[in-house]
């Protein structure tokens, strides 16, 4: 399939099930920024991915970004996500799990069922609103230090320190007599040429080899011309903002019920570093929410080391926060908690490795270490497994619970982009560079291949879609056997989901159409033969699909030829589903920073 015909997708910060970030992007960003994509239909777990991804996400999912966090601290590099899936675009409508959670009935117009207000002081950014799974989003804070550092601090290019004042004036004193000294060789033509290190403090050590950064060298350079007090640093001020995390329950009927929690994440972080340290969400299919703070520094060449602990919280309790930290020095390119394990790849470049943490006692001594290269990307296997593919092809697959490598790691296609138990023991895989779905039995025996993506499953049926022209021909198989079970007769511009035995498509006139899942045939008078060609987003439940324009919700009952309610929406307001829910957000759009949140009901 050419590459025009495909879209790239990931989970968040988020790849299929895991947080995969690009080593280069540590040496040349500074500004963390998650691009919102739509979400591949045959992973089965839940992520921690921006609420706007995790239901269905339409062909027309291009509306402005907003689902992005940034506050990042100076001279914290953003680790930025760089694990890409293709998939057709014909799929961009379909669901994040193996079947589509169908949206409730929204029998009339919607309106605010109730909303949360983020507190931000000054200084904070409120990060995406990450679907953690059960209809559950978390979101926290980061402190924007770089901006703060301008507004607070003194503008020398010396940072203070303790005892900085005291070692400026012994180093301006002394650059003021060495100047003297040089203006008397000036006016004498008999005098000796003065050496600096004669004039140099002599507690601040030999001048040749004097630290640049210290308070001395300050003082000594600003005599030089005359400029007291340019690079004298001031003492910054005590931050001492908290920065929390919150976790959301889209189904909640209020917003007293709807904030599960509230955690100070500060407070949790002994000896938080404000100018150094960020936080990043992990992929998560666990009992736990889990949270990366990342704190980036650098030596006198310039040479980043990272320091890298993850904040574990269970859903339930928040009391029992606890922490697991990385080795020293050590920097992460994927995470993804999963049940009872934390599985890592760090960014080690000479002793790459994948490492597991046990979640229930958090404990920073790993479970497990298995070798893997610097350039894998991360997915959540089927049946407690995690597999690993790097960029040149291979891939692996290991146990959760030892790191040992499964039966069926052999059978796995190269560029294995996403995986799933497609049947009761059938795994099947799509290969992003053969463009081939490869299925295959728990022993790694191959069962059926089929070209293109055929991963979106409604249970019963797995469906692929075969290019024609411009438009696309929809094929329903047989998980098990692979086995073509029918070929729709008409070709269609794209999928937007199956529920029971329909199937909601566009066709080549972009406009809606449903098929009969047992046979691909068309069914009359299920819906308008309106137009969704200016839609920006679509939300399919068991007796209505809801349609996205700019700035308007339309709903279509099934069965009924004529629009069953439109509402006007929010200007600000970005919506979309979490579990069976609608809900919107409200973004900053200048700094990505999100304000509130509103789940949304019937009038």
């Amino acid at each position: 399939m050419p590459s025009s015909l495909h879209s790239p997708v990931h989970s968040s910060l988020p790849s299929s099930a895991s947080s995969n970030r690009a080593h280069s992007s540590k040496q040349d960003t500074q500004q963390q920024d998650t691009q919102q994509y739509a979400q591949p239909a045959a992973q089965q777990q839940p992520y921690a991915q921006p609420a706007a991804q995790q239901q269905p996400r339409s062909r027309w999912s291009t509306r402005r970004k907003v689902f992005t966090f940034g506050g990042i601290g100076l001279g914290v590099i953003a680790l930025a996500v760089v694990a890409i899936l293709v998939i057709p675009l014909f799929f961009r409508g379909s669901s994040s799990g193996s079947t589509l959670v169908p949206l409730r009935t929204y029998a009339s117009a919607v309106e605010e069922g109730w909303s949360y207000d983020f507190d931000t002081p000054d200084y904070v950014t409120q990060s995406s609103l990450y679907n953690v799974g059960d209809a559950q989003l978390l979101t926290f804070q980061n402190f924007d230090y770089s901006t703060w550092a301008s507004d607070n601090m003194s503008s020398s290019s010396f940072t203070w320190y303790d005892g900085f004042a005291d070692d400026y004036e012994a180093g301006y004193t002394a650059g003021e007599s060495y100047n003297d000294a040089y203006d008397q060789w000036l006016d004498d033509f008999d005098a000796d040429y003065p050496d600096p290190e004669d004039y140099w403090p002599s507690e601040a050590g030999d001048y040749y080899s004097a630290d640049y950064d210290s308070g001395y060298m300050a003082g000594w350079y600003d005599s030089q011309y005359g400029t007291y007090g340019d690079n004298l640093a001031e003492e910054p001020p005590t931050i001492d903002t908290a920065l929390t995390a919150t976790l959301i329950d889209a189904n909640a009927s209020s917003a007293d019920s709807g904030v599960v929690w509230t955690v100070t994440l500060t407070d949790i972080l002994s000896d938080f570093d404000y100018s150094t340290t960020s936080f990043y969400p992990v992929s998560i299919d666990s009992t736990y929410v889990v949270i990366e703070a990342i704190s980036a520094t650098y030596d006198d060449d310039y040479n980043v080391s990272y320091a890298t602990t993850f904040v574990v919280v269970p859903k339930s309790d928040a009391s029992a926060a606890k922490t697991i930290t990385m080795e020293d020095g050590q920097g992460v390119s994927a995470a993804t908690a999963v049940g009872s394990r934390l599985v890592v790849h760090n960014a080690d470049e000479d002793n790459p490795e994948l490492v597991a943490y046990d979640l229930d006692s958090a404990s920073s001594t790993p479970v497990w270490t298995v070798e893997a290269a610097y350039d894998y990307s991360v997915l959540t296997g089927p049946n407690d497994t995690i597999v690993f593919a790097n960029t040149n092809g291979d891939a692996t697959a290991v146990a959760l619970s030892d790191g040992s490598e499964t039966s069926w790691a052999s059978a796995l296609p190269d560029s294995v982009s996403v995986i799933s138990e497609v049947a009761s023991g059938v795994i099947a895989a799509y290969s992003s560079d053969d463009d081939e779905t490869v299925a295959f039995s728990a022993d790694g025996s191959e069962l059926w291949t089929a070209d293109g993506y055929a991963l979106y499953s409604d249970g019963t049926r797995l469906y692929s879609a075969e290019e024609s022209g411009s438009a696309y021909t929809l094929s329903a198989l047989n998980p098990s056997s692979g086995e073509e079970l029918w070929t729709s007769t008409e070709d269609f511009s794209s999928f937007l989901g199956a529920i029971g035995n329909r199937i909601v498509v566009s066709n080549e006139d972009d406009e809606l159409v449903v098929l009969n899942a047992s046979n691909g045939e068309v069914q009359e008078n299920q819906l308008p033969s309106v137009s969704v060609d200016d839609a920006v987003n679509s939300f399919l439940g068991t007796s209505q699909v809801i349609i996205e324009t700019d700035g308007e919700l339309e709903a279509y009952a099934f069965g009924d030829t004529k629009q069953q309610w439109s509402s006007s929406l929010d200007d600000d307001w970005d919506v979309s589903q979490v579990g069976d829910r609608l809900v919107a957000t409200v973004t900053d759009s200048s700094t990505y920073s999100v304000e509130s949140f509103v789940a949304l009901d019937s009038k």
